[in-house]
């Protein structure tokens, strides 16, 4: 039997350029997207930073950039999330940079393109 329905998901993406990782987030649009989700990205990237060897686990300076979009990384929740990587020691200082709105184009997005011309090419994800 054949199915003509996609599967419809978000998408999201982090780099970490300290050690070089590239991760790209998936999720069904059954699952909202918002602070929540950024929250848990980032979560996820500094524990596994911080649980490796590479240099960048003993960093006391975390430096986010994100996209300017208010509903997802431009609110209470987030930069309460990141205060509180400095209230328990994780971090001494923590910045957040923003791209000029209409100038949003990052990295991330490039994993996307990626992803993009993958899927074209094959016609699948694998």
């Amino acid at each position: 039997m054949a199915y003509s329905q996609c599967l419809r998901v978000f998408l999201a993406g982090t780099i970490n350029k300290s050690t070089n990782a590239h991760v790209l987030w998936m999720h069904l649009k059954s699952f909202p997207k918002g602070a929540n989700a950024i929250c848990t990205y980032l979560w996820s990237d500094i524990v596994n930073t911080k649980q490796s060897e590479h240099p960048a686990s003993r960093a006391r300076r975390l430096i986010v950039q994100a996209d300017n979009c208010v509903g997802e990384n431009k609110n209470k929740f987030v930069f309460g999330f990141l205060a509180w990587l400095v209230l328990v020691g994780l971090y001494d200082e923590v910045e957040m940079h923003f791209l000029i709105v209409g100038h949003t184009h990052d990295l991330v997005d490039s994993m996307f393109g990626t992803l993009k011309n993958a899927f074209f090419a094959f016609g699948q994800l694998l």
